[in-house]
């Protein structure tokens, strides 16, 4: 009873951790707050350039060549700069304003500064001409976020310009009237505006994706120009992960990454999906890390209504400098932050949404409960029954406790239904045996979902802040079921002095959850699912069972053990299912979460090209969880409590250093990283039942309790580096480096070191300007990434269990180390090419690659005759190769309407070259319990192999024993009772697809915006237990038919009933009998052979749907201090278009090789509403 003890005392501990870190977090909100509006206003002109060289060319591309180098936000009129020649220049040391002032001495431009960005206008406006009227108009400039500032506003024709203010505000003298004012801001479309007469003109701006997309954030958090990488990375902006309001950041990438594959998760439920990209590297087949601001944490408590973009790195070259834990891929996230210069802004997002079942397997229903096609009749027992009882003597009832739908025809006869033996005004009532088709339907309720936030954010000149807050109450559709979270997310920078700033970024989530949805095959009792397509009955009525309990506290089920041979009470007792609502309402788990991540740190300018950083990077859980079976239903009552502190930090110091020497720039980074992760747990449940019933507490165990305490920590130390050297735009070449050293491995060999090497060549920088090749780059990388062992994994040590009988309080491990244990080692190259044609209008990237991983750490099965059963080694070579296609467009872009679309399709192969010494097959995963499946990498054959019984097939053979010609070739064996024949252990494909992929497209005309995304699979395959189920037991519509002779299939063969298998003898002779059909499915198909349940995997989904409106700002909104509002329908999954298993939704498979009852699917159709005061 002491880990009891230790049980109790450890929740007070967790609330008051929990209660002292968002005490804390209060305090230091006010201080970060208060420091971020400190500053004053200074000019960026006035600042001095280390270094800018100047290429030959136009006043417009030296202007591009400044942005790139000083990283400011210009204004200007492109096709007016790009007219006037400008000579090759290096400037050293010279300010902002002496260089503009050389470069744009010919073109009578005035420059000034406006909010932090640079306006550069046409020579000072002249006076309208005498005599004329002057007109005047003006008003805001928005985008979807709110004002614009330093937006450039030019009256066509003319030298006559203005640039919004801070507020987004401007205001015009017209030369004439009519007129076309041109808006125009870098990373946002170019609109021209006709104005006929004077008066407001508000205009709404768009974002042109391709010229925001150069920038990426890559590994480390650090931004850079997409065109000077040597590997693949794809961005994708926040507003195209929140299209419709999805709050699982895997399922909102569906489709839009090229070689990113969906392991869905149920979305009828609160668990997220998963995400292979490229494809299988490892034994384990590998899951990609999430970088959220720098911080490496888990993907499910990330709030994507405050995330500005997503980077997605997929190569080893690319992920090189995060070290082990980036074998395979990373997904970068970057939170939305203040901007400098602007005043409080404030966002606020209100959805809300429903959502309902959308795809459930199909039942039949023409027969009902049994075994037979026979009714029980009551037979009255004096000895066990009321003697009011023998008036339903002879009555027909239901076979309820049958958990099989072959029984008789609901034709409407008069039965004894489940319900007529409760005490009620349906007591002994005979009702008609009917179906009722929409029963498993009705069980499910419409979904609520409820997401609203709101932001501010806002700076000055030395300071910038984002505080945030967001709330998210959603209702499955299952009753009771239903998760709150709350998040806080802070960012805040300041600059203390010129050279010394600090930065913070603080996210605070909580989560309550109860009901959680259980799956999983007929062994799990609470799996509804399970229930509904094995036992469940087509004529129970849903309305009936909602009621679960009698007035006594009886739970009410379907599956009574009935009154033949049983009392009163006997008979009302479930024989094997509880009533699913009982389960939900009464027999549910739990669960919450209190979570702190994120950094703080300094940055310090040593010298103008030479900067530390310094940082620590924090993730805090607290979790806390309990489980119940409740006293009364079928299993016994039980109860499980724990809770784990799982915490992690990282200490952070890194020198960055860049220098652009005439032609060549140099950037490089030097660093080091302390990561320390440990976790504790704490668990107990109850044993041989409760002694009070419905007393749910460890105490309550009517046998000693099992308890343990888990403790687990791990410490990685790493030095980094990297070099990046560019020359003229034209050659890029990066050089990394990275040295890991873990407490998991043997001290012998517990360092490892990733090198990696990757270049670009932008090869248009010497091709003449062409109207159609816009840009165009090669890219080149070769890396080596490895990983470690788990915790503890090479020590040898006593396991505690309960001691029981001749079981001692300690046993010993039954896994032997290898004593030599190494890091795991990851070899890639990759090739790719990269094109932007027609003015940007089509983007085309491609990327071609190879991975080896060799030496991966993974256990062996061994003979048990030397005290072990496992041997923990170094083994295997997995090889994975494929290629990534991603295609943007834009086919239309006018003033009033605009069409982008995206596309992107990929495929991998991925095999298994080699295992151990006299080893050709690696189990991973199997079923041991009915159908045996195994999950095996097999040596020489494609990862992920499906290996199971599989039928025997006929092959004519001559006296000699060559294959012949016959017609009974290809044909199943079957034996003299017509059943199956079978070869053990065959393959049966692999779980991998052979193409992923997705498109969509956004419209936007005028004010509305209309946008859709698809993504799909081709290939792969799994196994269904619910197929196998629903034809075993009778309720698939496929058990339903007639035979050759035209008599319907379920009638006793004698009757002229009976199937039919297609199938030879041994010797080729055609089966010619008929087999009863519950014995064909039942037991001569039914966990018998595989290939009837192994179905492909591909699909096609329409993922996202959305129809909006931004109302442009007027005069009343003004009044009200909006700036800016949108609204919003949405649509989430709303129609799977394709898939090879009707009433399975594969592309949200629980396990990524089998279903085993799976959840179902759901569609939610929602509204939004987005207003920026």
């Amino acid at each position: 009873m002491i880990l009891i003890s230790k049980i109790r005392e450890r929740i007070p501990i967790c609330q008051l951790f929990r209660a002292k870190v968002l005490r804390l977090f209060l305090w230091l909100l006010p201080l970060a707050w208060s420091t971020t509006m400190v500053g004053q206003t200074g000019a960026q002109l006035d600042k001095k350039i280390p270094h800018v060289t100047i290429a030959a060319g136009n006043a417009l591309d030296a202007l591009k060549e400044i942005e790139k180098v000083t990283g400011l936000n210009f204004a200007y009129n492109a096709n007016q700069l790009k007219n006037f020649p400008v000579n090759r220049q290096v400037y050293d040391n010279k300010s902002l304003r002496e260089i503009l002032a050389s470069i744009l001495k010919n073109t009578k431009s005035v420059v000034n500064e406006q909010s932090g960005v640079i306006v550069i206008l046409p020579g000072a406006a002249q006076d309208a001409a005498p005599g004329r009227p002057t007109k005047k108009t003006g008003g805001i400039v928005t985008d979807k976020n709110g004002p614009l500032p330093g937006v450039t506003v030019i009256e066509q024709g003319t030298n006559n310009g203005t640039v919004t203010d801070e507020n987004g505000r401007y205001t015009i003298k017209l030369k004439s009237v009519p007129a076309t004012l041109v808006f125009s801001l870098t990373g946002s479309k170019k609109q021209e505006v006709p104005v006929a007469e004077e008066g407001t003109l508000n205009v709404n701006m768009e974002g042109d994706l391709q010229k925001l997309g150069e920038v990426v954030v890559t590994a480390l958090g650090i931004k850079r120009e997409e065109r000077s990488l040597g590997y693949a990375v794809q961005k994708i902006g926040g507003e195209q992960v929140g299209t419709s309001k999805i709050t699982d950041l895997k399922t909102a990438l569906a489709g839009k990454i090229a070689g990113a594959q969906l392991v869905g998760a149920p979305s009828s439920t609160f668990r997220d999906a998963g995400i292979r990209i490229r494809g299988a590297n490892s034994l384990g087949g590998g899951s990609p890390i999430y970088v959220l601001d720098g911080t490496i944490i888990s993907h499910t408590d990330i709030n994507l209504d405050n995330i500005e973009s997503i980077s997605v790195l997929k190569g080893a070259a690319a992920t090189a400098l995060y070290g082990i834990r980036a074998a395979a891929g990373a997904v970068l996230l970057t939170s939305k932050t203040g901007k400098r210069n602007q005043r409080m802004r404030v966002e606020v997002n209100s959805g809300t949404a429903f959502e309902k079942l959308s795809v459930i397997p199909q039942y039949q229903n023409i027969y009902g409960a049994g075994d037979n096609t026979n009714f029980d009749v009551f037979h009255f027992d004096p000895n066990k029954h009321p003697a009011d009882w023998q008036r339903f003597d002879g009555q027909k009832m239901v076979q309820y406790y049958m958990d099989q739908s072959w029984g008789p025809k609901m034709d409407g006869t008069m039965v004894r239904e489940w319900f007529s033996w409760y005490p009620g005004e349906d007591f002994g009532k005979e009702t008609p045996f009917v179906s009722h088709p929409n029963n498993i339907r009705d069980f499910f309720r419409t979904g609520i979902n409820l997401n609203n936030s709101v932001a501010f954010s806002g700076g000055s000149e030395r300071a910038s802040y984002r505080l945030s807050y967001a709330n998210q109450y959603r209702d499955l559709i299952y009753p009771n079921a239903n998760r709150k979270r709350n998040f806080i997310d802070f960012a805040g920078t300041f600059d203390v002095t010129d050279k010394f700033s600090v930065f913070a970024d603080i996210n605070v989530v909580t989560t309550k959850q109860i009901a959680e949805p259980y799956d999983g095959g007929n062994s799990n009792q609470r799996s509804i699912m399970a229930q509904f397509n094995q036992e469940f009955q087509r004529s129970v009525d849903m309305k009936r069972l909602r009621p679960y309990k009698t007035p006594d506290g009886t739970y009410r089920t379907w599956n009574i053990l009935g009154p033949n041979g049983n009392d009163s009470a006997t008979a009302l007792r479930p024989r094997k299912r509880d009533n699913p609502y009982s389960v939900y309402y009464e027999s549910y788990r739990r669960y919450s979460n209190f979570r702190v991540f994120g950094n703080a740190g300094f940055n310090y300018k040593i010298l103008p090209n030479l900067k530390l950083t310094s940082l620590v990077r924090a993730d805090i859980m607290v979790d806390d969880y309990d489980d119940r079976i409740a006293s009364g239903t079928v299993k016994q009552d039980w109860y499980k409590s724990g809770s784990s502190l799982p915490r992690e930090f990282n200490y952070e110091m890194t020198l960055n250093y860049n220098k652009q020497l005439r032609d060549w720039s140099v950037d490089a980074l030097l660093g080091g990283n302390i990561r320390h992760y440990k976790m504790t747990r704490n668990e107990a449940n109850t044993v041989g039942g409760l002694s009070v019933p419905n007393l749910y507490a460890i105490n309550a165990s009517n046998q000693r309790p099992n308890a343990f305490n888990d403790y687990f920590e791990q410490e990685v130390r790493s030095v980094y580096g990297k070099v990046s050297l560019g020359y003229r735009h034209l050659l890029y070449i990066d050089v990394t480096g990275r040295n890991d050293w873990s407490s998991t491995l043997p001290v012998a060999k517990n360092y490892y070191f990733y090198p990696s090497v990757s270049g670009s060549f932008i090869f248009t920088e010497l091709l003449p300007k062409s109207n159609w090749l816009s840009f165009g780059k090669v890219r080149l990388g070769v890396a080596q990434a490895g990983s470690d062992a788990g915790i503890y994994a090479i020590n040898t040590g006593y396991n505690l269990q309960n001691p029981y009988g001749n079981s001692p309080a300690l046993n010993t491990p039954d896994q032997l180390i290898d004593p030599h244990l190494s890091p795991s080692l990851s070899t890639s190259i990759e090739a790719g090419l990269a094109l932007k044609l027609f003015d940007n209008r089509v983007g085309i990237d491609v990327s071609v690659y190879k991975n080896k991983n060799t030496k991966q750490v993974a256990s062996l099965q061994i003979s048990e005759t030397n005290g072990y059963n496992s041997y923990l080694t170094n083994l295997g070579e997995i090889q994975s190769k494929g290629v990534d296609l991603a295609i943007t467009a834009t086919p239309i872009r006018n003033r009033d309407f605009s069409w982008d679309l995206y596309a992107n399709i990929a495929t991998n192969k991925s095999k298994v070259i080699d295992l151990a010494a006299n080893m050709d097959n690696y189990l991973a995963a199997s079923r041991e319990n009915g159908l045996r499946l195994e999950l095996d990498h097999r040596k020489g054959a494609e990862w992920g192999l499906l290996v199971g019984p599989t039928f025997q097939y006929y092959q004519a053979k001559d006296a000699n024993g060559k294959p012949i010609e016959s017609a009974s070739n290809g044909k199943p064996i079957l034996n003299a009772n017509g059943a199956y024949l079978t070869n053990e252990n065959q393959p049966l494909g692999s779980i991998l697809p052979k193409f992923t992929g997705g498109l969509g497209s956004t419209f936007v005309y005028k004010n509305f915006d209309f946008s859709f995304s698809i993504d799909y699979q081709v290939g792969g395959k799994f196994l269904s237990l619910t197929k196998m189920f629903l034809l075993g037991t009778g309720l698939d519509p496929a058990t339903v038919g007639t035979n050759d002779k035209g008599i319907d299939w379920r009638l006793p063969v004698a009757q002229g009933g009976g199937i039919k298998p297609d199938g030879v003898l041994a010797d080729g002779t055609p089966f010619n009998g008929y087999v009863e059909a519950r014995t064909y499915y039942w037991t001569y198909l039914f966990n018998k052979v595989a290939p009837p349940f192994i179905f492909d995997a591909s699909y096609v989904k329409l993922r996202e749907l959305r129809l909006g409106y931004t109302f442009a700002a007027k005069p009343w909104t003004r009044r009200l201090g909006v700036n800016s509002l949108n609204v919003a329908l949405y649509a989430q999954n709303p129609w799977l278009i394709y898939t090879a298993l009707k009433g399975i939704d594969t592309s949200e498979l629980e396990s990524f090789w089998e279903e085993r009852g799976q959840v179902p699917a759901t569609r939610t159709i929602g509204f939004n509403l987005k207003l920026v005061l």
